[in-house]
């Protein structure tokens, strides 16, 4: 019995605290457990680097044990039994060596082997049963209505199964919906930000309006795929291309969370007195809040909101983004100038990053009323809601190489928005690792950005 739908944000968070404690618990019952069988353990090994070496044999195991060649919308099912079997076959290895060396650390091994794995099954599969599981979401399908009068297409309660579909996908369809409603696409947005739809597939739909579709498409962080069949009853999986991967799920996706949690939890810690000290200057320096918030952009192109340390007079401030910030504009404060200009204004963005609404790297967050020579952000550049595909990032690419301070031509606004995009074309948790080092050695620092 599954729970109730969870963001991927969500069940990213629960899985990355699972993992903590799996190697938490692992640990424990070892430490436990090797008092017993000491007598018995000459050479009484340390028990840290055992279990490390476990951890990484059953993470290894686990990885092969799913490492199939299979189609991007195939499911790909969380299984608490395939967890427990890679944790088997770790514990089975270090059992063999240990049983080859002679020592008398075989029968610890075993002891320590049954209660972890019966531990890492359990566990694994109450979380499965709650919905918190790391699963692939459900999919929609864009087609063209069945009649004139289809109306919204709505979850309908006869909702088709993964069957009727493709015979082999065994992800959930959630809804079918037509292309041309104007209220399919609201929709399709609430079932993406409930975490019910991750996958949206185009079938059926005529050649010359799937430019249009995809344009609409474009912001939402789901996987795009297009069947080449017209209907279901015809299609297969590998009738399916992918147009956009889903950059938010997966492994890779849980990789750049996992970071984005432990770089900002490090950089609380790290920053926290520095943010504090600032909050203290800037109450003394001016009357008003030491914190500011504002409007951005979100991932899929909804709106967050964001916070800084207050850089400007109170009654000069602009909390809408309407008018952007110019090269020494007076409105910034002394204190403020310089805040700018170390970005120190921009790291209460931690929380944000620990909110889930932002990660470390990743395309700036722009105000939602943000303009260039007249015209909206939005509207002047091409391709610009693809940059909502992924979550606004404290840094980015576009700021370590360059593009940083005022951008009050369309050239600028264009150059930026090129660096966002290939940033998310080429994105890699290297790259993030990279551009976090570059910010680092002194990459967040610019004379005009204020």
């Amino acid at each position: 019995m599954g729970g109730a739908p969870r963001t991927v944000t969500q069940r990213q968070n629960i899985h990355i605290l699972y993992c903590v404690f799996e190697v938490a618990a692992i640990v424990a019952l070892g430490a436990g457990l090797r008092p017993v069988f000491e007598p018995a353990m000459p050479e009484r090994p340390a028990l840290l680097p055992m279990a490390l070496a476990v951890i990484a044999l059953s993470f290894l195991s686990r990885r092969l044990i799913g490492c199939g060649s299979r189609h991007p919308l195939a499911a790909n099912p969380s299984k608490p039994g395939r967890a427990a079997l890679g944790s088997a076959i770790a514990f089975l290895t270090l059992f063999s060596l240990e049983a080859l060396r002679g020592a008398g650390d075989a029968s610890f091994v075993l002891a320590w082997a049954l209660p972890s794995i019966l531990l890492i099954f359990l566990t694994r599969a109450i979380l499965h049963d709650l919905g918190w599981a790391l699963t692939d979401g459900g999919v929609a399908v864009l087609a063209p209505a069945a009649s004139p009068r289809a109306g919204p297409a709505a979850p309908s309660p006869a909702a088709p199964s993964p069957a009727a579909l493709w015979a082999d996908l065994r992800r959930a369809v959630v809804c079918c919906l037509a292309f041309d409603d104007p209220q399919s696409l609201p929709r399709l947005r609430q079932l993406v930000d409930g975490g019910q739809v991750e996958a949206v597939v185009l079938m059926g739909i005529p050649q010359d309006r799937q430019d249009a579709v995809l344009d609409r498409l474009a912001a939402l962080p789901v996987g795009i795929f297009l069947s080449t069949q017209p209907s279901a009853s015809h299609a297969m999986l590998h009738d399916v291309i992918e147009i956009l991967p889903n950059l938010l799920t997966g492994r890779t996706g849980l990789a750049k969370r996992a970071l984005d949690v432990a770089g900002a939890s490090l950089g609380l810690l790290l920053f926290g007195p520095l943010i504090l000290l600032a909050a203290l200057l800037i109450r003394l320096e001016s009357p008003g809040p030491a914190f500011f918030r504002q409007s951005r952009f979100g991932c899929g192109g909804g709106t967050i909101t964001i916070w800084k340390l207050r850089s400007m007079y109170v009654d000069r401030g602009d909390a809408s983004g309407a008018h952007r910030t110019l090269a020494r504009d007076p409105r910034v404060t002394p204190l403020g100038r310089i805040l700018r200009r170390l970005s120190i204004d921009e790291l209460p963005q931690l929380l944000n990053v620990l909110r889930g609404e932002m990660s470390l790297v990743g395309p700036r967050p722009h105000a939602v009323r943000m303009q260039v020579e007249g015209r909206y952000y939005r509207d002047a550049v091409e391709s610009y809601p693809i940059r909502h595909r992924m979550k606004p990032g404290i840094t980015g690419w576009a700021q370590v190489n360059g593009s940083r301070g005022e951008v009050d031509t369309l050239e600028k606004a264009r150059r930026r928005v090129a660096l966002d995009l290939w940033y998310i074309s080429n994105w890699s948790i290297l790259l993030d690792l990279t551009i976090i080092q570059r910010t680092i050695l002194g990459r967040f620092a610019t004379l005009d950005a204020d």
